[in-house]
């Protein structure tokens, strides 16, 4: 089964288990049409003993996010960026179905290092003490001009496997059990996981095992301070026997929120097999992690007062997957964008910084090939029924064998849009392009309009876009995206066809594309 095959038959995998999800919660809320919750819930039923049994079915009801920079000494590399969305797709009784998205990206004077690993299906079974996981992970890294010609492709490895965690070890729940106060304490606390895995449908590898061991103590807590020191190894076995991997890490979790924490952190990583390579890597890094719940919050924060700013930042995230289909240049796209309110005041401004990565491969391949990043920041005001937009944007698209920026542009505009509303929803943006490399434009005109069919828990919906490129030979390009949005607690899911010409001319040049993919909305 080559490798196109299988990423095909994932896609469709999480395409039928959402849908089947969806039509579940369909049939849910027919049977409970009146006031139905954000998230379907059936109710508790209470057994013969009189007890309360938890039966239950929850809808994308819990999503957190981890973005990460930290600079590197030692190796060939001066900086590494992560990024980390773990998401549960939904709960029955005490069992739990989860996915995970994790990237690391590491640089020299530009990206040469994309490591990916996915959480294709993951089962939880929830106990007082901790979780018990199964999961099916796949892994793939991407190492380019650092490695020798004949080893630039791609490392990908798949995982079966069942692990254990106690309850504070995953990211949203690092806090739990500790009380913040304005005192200080010794929390002498430990959380730890540890998985073991079989590997199967491996590339450029041999290994046959995996096993993985993190330990993390929190040693003192400052009011919303937490001191904390952690350890993690993650061995391989092949034909050659164990080789190890570890890593020490030491860091202050700052918590403005018991579930979001501003971490600088210092750690030592060491790669005893670097990539299969058969050589070591040792890298030593000082970085700043920042970790965030994306589900719904119904807490409450003192109110900044009128006139003033407060700093209770806020993170936003789409990303997805899509195949193209018959495309001779093109095989396969990934999406990730991350945006984070950084300020807001008067409850109607908010200061944004948005970034964003996107990756695309050759046809029958699922190695990088070009490599998009976007960064810049956005001031937002809400003016009654729309949102108005002042934004300025860095992108540069990479090529994984290339030396330096293919090309790239800074943008500088305007945008509105209404506010989420049934059955409407449009934006528009017009910006100028004050400085480019290899992308002779100077104007930029882009809109869009979707219509929802219906305002249900699953809502078809068709999306209209165009772009207008202005400069002395002018691009007008469109997009047709029909698709079914699932909605649930923490955000949504959606699977869609996209059928475009000319629309991203920045990335994918002129022509005509056809997608089938999916995509989620934190």
């Amino acid at each position: 089964m080559n490798d196109h095959l299988k990423k095909g038959l994932a896609l469709l995998g999480c395409i039928t288990l959402f849908l089947g999800m969806g039509q579940s919660v369909h049939a849910f809320k027919e049977r409970n049409p009146a006031n139905a919750p954000t998230a379907p819930v059936i109710h508790p039923t209470k057994p013969d003993d009189g007890k309360e049994e938890r039966q239950s079915l929850e809808l994308l009801m819990d999503a957190h996010a981890a973005l990460e920079a930290a600079g590197v000494s030692g190796g060939e590399y001066t900086a590494r960026t992560a990024r980390e969305l773990y998401f549960d797709a939904f709960r029955v009784s005490n069992f739990t179905f989860h996915f995970s998205i994790k990237e690391k990206s590491l640089f020299t004077s530009s990206p040469n290092q994309l490591d990916h690993e996915f959480t294709y299906v993951g089962i939880k079974h929830n106990t007082p003490r901790g979780n018990i996981t199964f999961f099916w992970d796949h892994t793939c890294n991407n190492p380019s001009r650092t490695l020798p010609k004949s080893e630039k492709n791609g490392i990908h490895w798949n995982e079966l496997g069942v692990g254990y965690e106690t309850p504070g070890m995953a990211i949203g729940h690092r806090n739990d059990g500790i009380i913040f106060n304005s005192g200080s304490e010794w929390l002498n606390k430990i959380n730890w996981n540890i998985s073991l895995s079989k590997i199967w449908m491996r590339t450029e590898n041999e290994y046959e095992w995996m096993g993985k061991l993190t330990i993390r103590y929190d040693v003192y807590r400052h009011e919303r301070h937490i001191l904390y020191v952690q350890a993690g190894l993650i061995s391989f076995y092949d034909d050659r026997g164990f080789n190890h991997n570890y890593s020490v890490e030491t860091g202050n979790r700052f918590c403005w929120r018991k579930e979001d924490c501003l971490i600088p952190f210092i750690s030592y990583e060491k790669f005893h097999d670097w990539y299969g390579s058969d050589r070591g890597e040792d890298f030593f890094l000082i970085g700043l992690r920042l970790e965030m719940s994306l589900g719904k919050d119904d807490r409450t924060y003192p109110d900044a007062g009128n006139g003033k700013s407060s700093w209770n930042p806020e993170i936003h995230i789409t990303g997805g997957y899509a195949n193209f289909i018959d495309d001779d240049r093109f095989g396969h796209r990934s999406d990730f964008s991350l945006n984070l309110d950084l300020l807001k005041w008067d409850s109607d401004k908010k200061f944004t910084m948005n970034t964003y990565a996107g990756i695309l491969t050759l046809p029958d391949d699922l190695n990088p090939y070009l490599v998009k990043y976007e960064i810049g920041p956005s001031l937002s005001v809400q003016l009654h029924h729309y949102e108005l937009q002042l934004f300025h944007s860095y992108a540069c698209l990479y090529g994984v064998d290339s030396d330096s920026v293919i090309r790239d542009y800074h943008l500088l505009g305007v945008g509105l849009q209404n506010q989420e509303s049934f059955p409407w929803h449009w934006h528009v943006k017009l910006g100028g392009y004050p400085a480019s490399k290899n992308f002779d434009y100077w104007g930029d005109l882009e809109g869009s309009v979707r219509y929802t069919f219906i305002e249900r828990r699953i809502s078809p919906y068709v999306l209209f876009s165009g772009h207008l490129l202005a400069g002395n030979d002018p691009e007008f390009g469109y997009t047709v995206e029909p698709g079914i949005k699932i909605h649930g607690k923490a955000g949504s899911f959606s699977v869609y066809y996209s059928r475009q010409e000319d629309y991203d001319i920045f990335r994918y040049g002129k022509g005509k594309h056809a997608m089938l993919g999916i995509r989620f909305e934190f």
